[in-house]
C-alpha cells in the first residue's frame, strides 16, 4: 500500500477508509513571518592587542636575463642643417652642411642583463584591522618589521 494514503468518507462517494488510488492531490500552505519579533541580538567585544612581528627580514633580489636578438641592423640618425657666415677682406663667407650619419651592422647579438634590487633596511608596517562583523571586537593593530 504504499503511496497510498486512507481518508475518511470523501464527497466522490468511496466508502470510508477506503484506498485512495492517487495518493495526496496537489494543494498549497501560506504562511508568514514577516511580524516575528527575533529580539535583539549582541555579541560582546574581545582586545586582541598589539601583535608584532621582528625585523630580521633585511633581503635583497637578484634579477638576469638575456635581451633577444633584434637581427643584423643599422640605424640612421640624420641632424639638422648649419649654417656658418663669416666676413674675411669685405667678402662674405658662408657654408652649409648637413649631417646623416648611419651605425654599422654588428650582425645578430644580444645583451645580457643583471642586477640586484637593494635591501631598504629595517622597517616596519603597522596595520588597523577592524572585524567585519557587527560589534564583534575593536581596532586590532599589527605592526611588521623589516630588516
Amino acid at each position: 500500500m504504499r503511496g497510498w494514503t486512507i481518508k475518511g468518507k470523501p464527497a466522490s462517494g468511496r466508502a470510508v477508509l477506503s484506498q485512495e488510488q492517487d495518493g495526496i492531490k496537489s494543494h498549497t500552505h501560506s504562511a508568514s513571518a514577516s511580524s516575528t519579533d527575533l529580539g535583539t541580538k549582541t555579541t560582546s567585544s574581545f582586545d586582541y592587542g598589539t601583535k608584532s612581528t621582528n625585523n630580521t627580514g633585511a633581503h635583497t633580489h637578484s634579477v638576469s636575463g638575456t635581451a633577444a636578438s633584434a637581427g643584423n641592423h643599422t640605424h640612421s640618425v640624420t641632424g639638422a642643417s648649419a649654417v656658418s657666415q663669416w666676413s674675411q677682406n669685405g667678402s662674405v663667407h658662408k657654408v652649409v652642411s648637413a649631417a646623416s650619419v648611419n651605425t654599422s651592422a654588428a650582425g645578430a647579438h644580444t645583451h645580457s642583463v643583471s642586477g640586484t634590487a637593494a635591501s631598504a633596511g629595517a622597517h616596519a608596517h603597522t596595520v588597523g584591522i577592524w572585524c567585519s562583523y557587527a560589534l564583534c571586537c575593536d581596532w586590532l593593530t599589527w605592526t611588521h618589521h623589516h630588516r
